[in-house]
């Protein structure tokens, strides 16, 4: 848990002079401290970057006179708390050497793998190591003081000489420059056995020294292998499973080794996602090897699919969240981080927190209050207010964020002012107080005030400036109230100075070309074109993100819409789409877009800290089912 003394992976612990207990919570990004019966006393630390936050902190030390020293392990440093009312909730950066003793977290990551009197093992780097020492034994539970130690051991490392059919059990540290030893790593088992060796055995794998995840499909790959009686003499490395023969070509020869191992250079297959490589090794006598295998995540575009929800299902009672109908178009995310879903072939709106979970819905199908015909864009105010757009009832409904209550409604079927044909999407200027709505099927965008009340019209059919063919989505800059329109049928971005309240001014425009058969030429697929696209939403940077919903994919712009990164392409897998279309981004930079083909909601985070959210997963998981193995 997250509240007062409950932890989330906790870590470290150390005592002070007075016997108080301060632990490691590092999943929560704090600090906390017990007085020695256990009773909590206070926290201190939260995530970040600055001073006195902290980002998955592990080693924690306390000084004779009450200073606290933690591993800032996300933050590369040492944060020292000092223990006066005034510095006990900002921490003071203190240098310290990488090595100093108690101070630096474990190798992580171990695996192990058996063989004929053998036992392969890896690990993941830790910085500023200069090198590793092995511990083991026969016994489980291994301690510094009881296991036998091996000095200066390289990464991987192949542990020799073993007898076949006991179990070892294994423990790495990291040793530094001054001295300074880590602890131990958590600990692993493997038990060598006797096997056939008419083909290589104890077939390796590891991408990129063990890495979780890469920003290019450029990778070396650590293989090794063994065979006892005429050597391995050829390797073979493929992303098929598919087992090769002995004259396929693609085998690459090797003087003949009865211990062979190497680190070689590798391309992966550049679209990004999950991948697997298989190797196989081959004997003087072409005896072809069972695989191994390795593992890596590739992420050139920056953004990583961290969780995803969502499926088929047109249940009507609260046990049925979650469930949607596609199509699914409008999402939108408040400033507490809640998370709103047009469930549109539903008629409902669905309400989630920014972790999945479902919390309410409401809507169904008709016209009167709080129906949906045909529902579509939906932006939140300012004060957490949602505001929906009712296509088919040709009017936008506001309703309160927190219960889904209805609380008014404007417009009605015409192209008068504040009348509409067709609405569409929908954004809120938070800062000035303006609503933006796109009359998709009038071509044009219309202005209005925070009750409703028209303030300005523009735009008409075509692919000129400030012309439209269907447009769908809009946004707004909140720190200049810039306005930008998703012209789809142009298959392109209109951005617009509507601060007057007169005619808006065109500041840029980009994307395809309109003329004819754009859509379906090759240009509509390179990098900053556009594809019929739907959604698009402005983070707290200004940078804009887009739903290029015909290349089922995500590209992001800055606010001259120069092109920065794109994810995605068609699929169901992570990080896949199919017809994305509603996209929002939060304030903590996550982005959350609507696969409607897909039936689901994906989010996705900045890379780096998206890697460390799934690494964490991984790791809690894990320690969850080696406690249920235990119990068992």
């Amino acid at each position: 848990g997250s509240g007062p003394g409950q932890f989330k992976s906790p870590w470290g612990i150390a005592c002070d002079a007075l016997g108080n207990v301060y632990v490691v919570d590092s999943g929560n990004q704090r600090i906390q401290k017990f007085d020695g019966n256990g009773t909590f006393l206070c926290s201190f630390g939260n995530r970040g970057k600055t001073e006195g936050q902290l980002n998955f902190p592990y080693g924690i030390a306390v000084d004779r006179e009450g200073g606290v020293f933690v591993v800032d392990s996300g933050n590369n440093r040492i944060v020292k708390y000092v223990p006066t009312d005034e510095e006990i909730n900002r921490g003071k950066e203190q240098p310290a050497q990488a090595g100093e003793s108690g101070m630096v977290q474990p190798p992580r990551s171990l695996a192990v793998k058996a063989g004929d009197t053998e036992v392969f093992l890896s690990w993941m780097d830790v910085p500023g190591a200069q090198s590793y020492n092995l511990y083991f034994s026969t016994s489980a539970h291994l301690t510094i003081q009881g296991a036998t130690k091996i000095e200066g051991v390289t990464n991987p490392y192949t542990h020799e000489g073993l007898t076949n059919d006991t179990p070892y059990f294994y423990a790495v540290t990291a040793s530094f420059e001054d001295g300074a030893e880590s602890g131990l790593s958590e600990e692993m088992t493997a038990t060598p056995v006797l096997i056939d060796i008419t083909a290589p055995q104890n077939p390796y794998a590891v991408i990129n020294h063990g890495a979780f995840m890469t920003n290019s499909p450029d990778v070396v790959v650590t293989i090794s292998a063994t065979d006892l009686d005429t050597g391995v003499g050829a390797y073979f490395i493929s992303e098929s499973p598919l087992t090769p023969m002995a004259g396929t070509p693609g085998w690459v020869d090797v003087t003949p080794a009865i211990k062979f191992g190497a680190t070689i250079p590798f391309i992966l297959s550049p679209a990004d996602g999950q991948k697997t490589i298989y190797v196989w090794f081959k004997d003087i006598g072409n005896n072809v090897s069972t695989p191994a295998t390795a593992t890596i995540l590739v992420n050139t575009s920056g953004y990583l699919c961290v969780a995803k929800w969502g499926k088929p299902g047109r249940g009507a009672s609260l046990l049925h969240g979650g469930e949607f109908m596609a199509p699914m178009y409008g999402l939108t995310v408040d400033q507490q981080g809640s998370l709103f879903v047009v469930d549109n072939g539903n008629n409902r709106i669905q309400k989630f927190d920014n972790a999945g979970n479902f919390i309410i819905l409401w809507g169904n199908f008709g016209s009167a209050n709080a129906n949906f015909h045909n529902p579509t864009g939906m932006a939140c105010d300012g004060k957490g207010d949602v505001w929906v757009v009712d296509t088919n009832n040709h009017r936008v409904q506001k309703f309160d964020g927190k219960l889904g209550g209805y609380t008014m409604k404007f417009g009605s079927r015409g192209n008068g002012e504040g009348q509409f044909n067709a609405p569409w999407g929908i954004a809120v200027d938070r800062v000035r107080g303006y609503l933006y709505v796109v009359d998709s099927a009038n071509f044009r965008v219309q202005k209005f005030d925070m009750t409703g009340e028209f303030i300005m019209a523009w735009g008409s059919f075509g692919n000129g400036e400030g012309q439209f063919y269907f447009p769908r989505g809009v946004a707004v800059d909140q720190e200049d109230g810039s306005v930008y329109v998703v012209d789809m049928g142009n298959h392109r971005i209109q951005k617009f100075d509507t601060s007057t309240n007169v005619l808006p001014q065109l500041l840029t425009k980009w994307g395809g070309s309109p003329a004819a058969g754009h859509a379906s030429s090759p240009l509509a697929q390179e990098a900053g074109q556009l594809r019929s696209p739907w959604g698009i939403t402005v983070d707290g940077a200004g940078d804009v993100y887009v739903t290029d919903t015909g290349n089922h994919r995500i590209e992001k712009f800055d606010r001259e819409g120069n092109f920065i990164t794109q994810w995605g392409g068609f699929g169901n897998g992570d990080g896949q789409f199919n017809f994305p279309y509603g996209i929002a981004v939060d304030a903590k930079g996550s982005v959350f877009v609507v696969d409607s083909g897909n039936t689901r909601v994906q989010q996705f985070m900045p890379a780096e800290e998206g890697s460390e959210r799934l690494q964490d997963e991984a790791e809690e998981l894990a320690e969850l089912e080696k406690a249920q193995r235990t119990q068992a």
